[in-house]
């Protein structure tokens, strides 16, 4: 049963209310994903907040008698959970391409190294929660970010006399807060992988010079 509103009387173009209402309720609609669509674009995209360039030209260039240097990744970011690289301001992975390209340098004429990263990970877990009446007034941690980088290096000159390899891991973990926010979230994962890659840095030199001790200059 159809009832009718007291609130307007039967003028002329009565049948054509339903269809001024429907108007009104489309352009409210269209004024509010107007509205929302301006103040998303005010806010910029937590992708692309900028942060500091992580490189290691600060340091002094490990010379290696090689005439070339490779890279070789045999670890992709698989793109999905547990794993995060892909959202993270400097993934791992990236971060060892650029100590390579900023720390070692190829002075001879012969021979070639190769630099392979086995892995560049960084895995999230969800970490228990309290639960409760303690819980609901405690902030806790609610996720624990693991990375790991596992690094070889081989080295051989060009007639096959001399050969020598070396590798470096490196592991750091991160817990984050229940209440952190996308941005502080992504500023940790910026810090997780400067510390994760100063580690890195200590490790691989110090594995490099007592392993490719002849491949030195």
């Amino acid at each position: 049963m159809r009832t009718k509103s007291r609130l307007h009387a039967p003028l002329e173009g009565r049948d054509e209310w339903p269809h001024i209402m429907a108007m009104i309720k489309l352009s409210f609609r269209s004024l509010l994903i107007v509205a929302v669509l301006a103040v998303a674009g005010c806010e910029t995209p937590v992708n692309q907040r900028s942060f500091p360039e992580q490189t290691f030209q600060h340091l002094p260039p490990i010379l290696l008698d090689v005439r070339e240097i490779d890279i070789v990744h045999l670890f992709e970011p698989p793109l999905k959970a547990p794993h995060i690289e892909h959202e993270m301001p400097v993934p791992p992975h990236i971060a060892v391409e650029r100590w390579v390209v900023d720390r070692l340098r190829a002075t001879g004429t012969d021979g070639r190294a190769v630099v392979t990263i086995r892995d560049a990970s960084v895995l999230e877990a969800r970490l228990k929660q309290l639960g409760g009446i303690k819980g609901t007034f405690t902030t806790e941690q609610s996720e624990r970010y693991d990375a790991k980088v596992e690094v070889v290096i081989e080295a051989a000159d060009g007639k096959g006399l001399r050969s020598a390899n070396a590798v470096a891991i490196s592991m750091r973990s991160r817990t984050a807060p229940e209440n952190a926010t996308l941005r502080e979230r992504h500023t940790l994962w910026y810090e997780l992988t400067e510390k994760l890659m100063s580690d890195f840095d200590q490790v691989f030199e110090a594995q490099i010079r007592k392993h490719l001790a002849a491949f030195l200059k």
